[in-house]
């Protein structure tokens, strides 16, 4: 490993040093009044940093490192609005017209594509949840929430444990990801949430289709990655104070944030908490031990200097999750919250460092980071000796040297990345997973070309090489030494045919190795007993995707279409065999599958204020012998009415309301050993008023999902064999307190 950290930094290092920086300075103003717009947000995602505008209305940002960047203008009521600039060695001025009350706006900035651009200029499709869409959900599980995003969905087991689905695939075959950071939570199960929260979330980037050119194994259906809220702009302290409260569950959730940057160094601070009690089913019944508690605590600094930045994340989250399972049915008593027996008590600790060096024109990265997260798992407190029947420990170290060589336009993109992982057993009875080892090398290059912003186009290519240990142990009877080496790539590319029309289209390969558990697990896991499988070999996947996308003041348009054809898909499937204990007897296996489908999505705005919106999405998923695969959500119809309104009072702001449908039909589509499931109708109504003294604002949020109360079952429902429904009525009420001060 330390010969691996020598490589990062003589990676970096290797390039001339150059010196050289330019400012930029401007006015921001209203595009209709010509009145300029004081406290005004400017941010420079690429070097994490930003100013607000003065009672003039002006800005500026002095010392940025030379090169092209994407700067995000934004002010309360208005359309964000994102420019890109050049800069070297001389002063820029850009001024700024924003727009009020704008329904449309598609060029938010991401990250996970590699570099820093904007929707329309990647080829990968990466589609943004922004912070007032997620605040807006007022569901009770954040992951349940995103399956409202059309190509989302989730597995779920209640409220608390939830894990998405990316165009049919998860698990083992996406990826969630903390500020960029790959999570490690025992994903290999359905029944293992990611421990990861919505506290401090500024955006939630989603790709759909292959990601491993950009992460390596398990990205092979896709990646959710949570973007971290910016710091505070220079010169200025912010803080937030937000409560809610649900009704069905009696849940109560808050957290509290506070972020400063009196000058080159910024720091901020957040915790939070969340505790719901068992649910209530859309046919009145309560929901045995579907209760959760969840705690989190967030630290963040840095330092933003002329040609470098670095910083320093610590998250650290701890949950309680009740499981419905017949045994913890049979102990029920009544509705507490607290969590007493049959209970997961996980916890995950991320400390990551991220920095980047400026270069010359280069932006080299260099990003470490160290995770450890232990499952305990609570059975039958009568059984004293073995009430904690789970107990692992899985530590994850994770480096990567990035550099970034701009020419001309276009760029291209070096990477060296590395994972060190282990897993200990700590005292308890079962192993769900043995002791292992496991060792990650890769290295990726990548080409982004930019034609006269009409062509934007990319190819890249990865190398990865994966070592798996396991030595002899209880549970694994002859050592394991396996080696895995892949390859994957992509090419594609968006043409902007006209102002208001573009074409995206990509091809891409993707793999994953088969995991611990596939391979090695011999154990009995929740109600069935599953082996392992020592011949699995790793998937593989060829993907082709094409998006259209068309828009104008009172329309946007959009259809996209996949077919993924996966090679050697792993999956775990039932046998006609029983343990001794009577325990159904799973095994891991692998076929060929074939999954495709298409994703509408239309927009009509007959008024700046009001906003129709509507999408579908359509997937079919079969095994080479015409099986249908297991766990395919239904086909769903979304549909939307938002009416959205600045006042143009000085006291009442951004004032909105919602109502949503959502119709899933029904799933007659599905594996042999599952059921078919119902058409349901359920409908979602939000109501948002701001209030703004001065820079100082107070949000207030009423929400009630499932506003008829319907007594309905999602396809991917884990409860479904115990005959509960999805939650019933639930109302959400909500308040934000957001101070903003200057430090000077």
């Amino acid at each position: 490993m330390k010969k691996n950290i020598i490589l990062l930094l003589i990676f970096l290092l290797s390039v001339t040093y150059v010196k050289s920086q330019f400012d930029i300075t401007g006015t921001i103003k209203d595009s209709k009044t010509n009145e300029i717009l004081p406290n005004a947000s400017v941010f420079i995602p690429a070097i994490n940093r930003g100013t607000v505008t003065d009672l003039n209305g002006k800005y500026t940002i002095k010392n940025i490192p030379q090169g092209e960047y994407k700067v995000n203008f934004s002010y309360l009521s208005y359309s964000d609005l994102i420019k890109s600039i050049r800069g070297e060695n001389k002063t820029l001025t850009v001024n700024i017209q924003l727009n009020p009350e704008s329904n449309v706006c598609l060029h938010q900035v991401v990250i996970t594509g590699g570099t820093y651009s904007t929707q329309d200029e990647t080829a990968i499709k990466i589609e943004t949840i922004n912070k007032k869409d997620i605040e807006g959900y007022g569901g009770v599980s954040l992951i349940k929430d995103l399956s409202r995003i059309p190509g989302i969905d989730a597995v779920s087991k209640g409220n608390g444990i939830a894990t998405p689905i990316i165009r049919g695939l998860s698990t083992n075959n996406i990826l969630v990801l903390n500020n960029g950071v790959k999570m490690q939570n025992f994903q290999f199960s359905v029944n293992h949430p990611y421990l990861i929260d919505e506290f401090g979330v500024e955006k939630i980037e989603v790709v759909k289709g292959p990601a491993s050119l950009l992460f390596g194994s398990n990205a092979v259906g896709g990646a959710l990655n949570m973007i971290k809220e910016s710091p505070a702009p220079k010169g200025t302290i912010k803080s937030d104070i937000n409560l809610s409260l649900n009704s069905n569950t009696k849940g109560i959730v808050s957290n509290v944030g506070i972020k400063a940057t009196p000058g080159d160094i910024f720091y901020g601070i957040r915790a939070g908490i969340k505790s719901h009690k068992d649910y209530i089913d859309g046919n009145d019944k309560i929901v045995p031990n579907s209760r959760f508690n969840d705690k989190s605590f967030k630290l963040f600094t840095g330092i933003s200097k002329k040609n470098f930045v670095s910083k320093l994340f610590l998250d650290y989250n701890l949950m309680k999750l009740g499981l419905t399972v017949p045994p913890a049915m049979k102990l029920f008593k009544e509705n507490k919250r607290k969590n007493s027996y049959w209970f997961q008590d996980l916890s995950n600790i991320l400390v990551s460092s991220k920095n980047v060096l400026y270069t010359g024109k280069f932006r080299n990265e260099i990003n470490i980071n160290y995770q450890t997260n232990n499952r305990k798992l609570f059975e039958n407190p009568d059984n004293k000796e073995n009430f904690n029947t789970v107990n692992m420990l899985l530590n994850t170290l994770t480096y990567e040297a990035k550099s970034t060589i701009p020419i001309k336009k276009h760029n291209i993109i070096f990477a060296f990345q590395g994972l060190n992982q282990s897993n200990k057993n700590n005292h308890a009875p079962e192993h769900v997973l043995p002791d292992f080892k496991l060792h990650d090398l890769s290295g990726m290059g990548l080409v982004q070309l930019n034609f006269k912003n009409k062509i934007h186009a990319q190819i890249g290519l990865r190398y990865d090489l994966r070592d798996i240990s396991i030595n002899k142990q209880e549970t694994v009877k002859v050592p394991i030494e396996k080696r895995y080496h892949n390859i994957s790539y992509s090419i594609g590319s968006t043409i902007n045919l006209t102002r208001h029309f573009l074409l995206r289209t990509n091809f891409a390969s993707g793999y994953r190795t088969p995991s611990i558990a596939e391979l090695s697990q011999d154990g009995a896991h929740g109600a069935r007993y599953e082996k392992g499988n020592l011949d699995l070999i790793p998937q593989r996947n060829l993907e082709g995707d094409m998006s259209v996308h068309f828009h104008s003041p009172k329309y946007i348009m959009e259809a996209s279409g996949f077919y993924n054809k996966i090679n050697n898909y792993i999956f775990l499937s039932p046998t006609a065999d029983t343990t001794t204990s009577g325990f159904p007897i799973y095994k891991y296996l692998q076929t060929n599958a074939t999954i495709y489908g298409i994703e509408l999505n239309a927009g009509y705005f007959p008024a700046k204020w009001i906003n129709f919106s509507a999408a579908y999405n359509y997937l079919i998923a079969k095994k080479e012998n015409g099986e249908y695969l297991p766990l395919i959500p239904q086909n769903k119809l979304r549909g939307n009415i938002s009416f959205s309104k600045n006042l143009n009072k000085k006291l009442f702001k951004d004032f909105s309301f919602d109502v949503e449908s959502i119709y899933a039909f029904e799933q007659n589509m599905h594996h042999p050993a599952e059921s078919n499931t119902a058409a349901y109708n359920i409908y979602n109504l939000s109501f948002v008023q701001s209030i703004k003294i001065k820079s100082q604002e107070i949000k207030f949020n009423f929400k009630i999902n499932n506003i008829f109360d319907a007594k309905y079952i999602d396809h991917l429902s884990t409860l479904k064999g115990l005959g509960y429904y999805e939650i019933g009525r639930n109302i959400n009420f909500g308040i934000k307190l957001i101070l903003n001060n200057h430090l000077y």
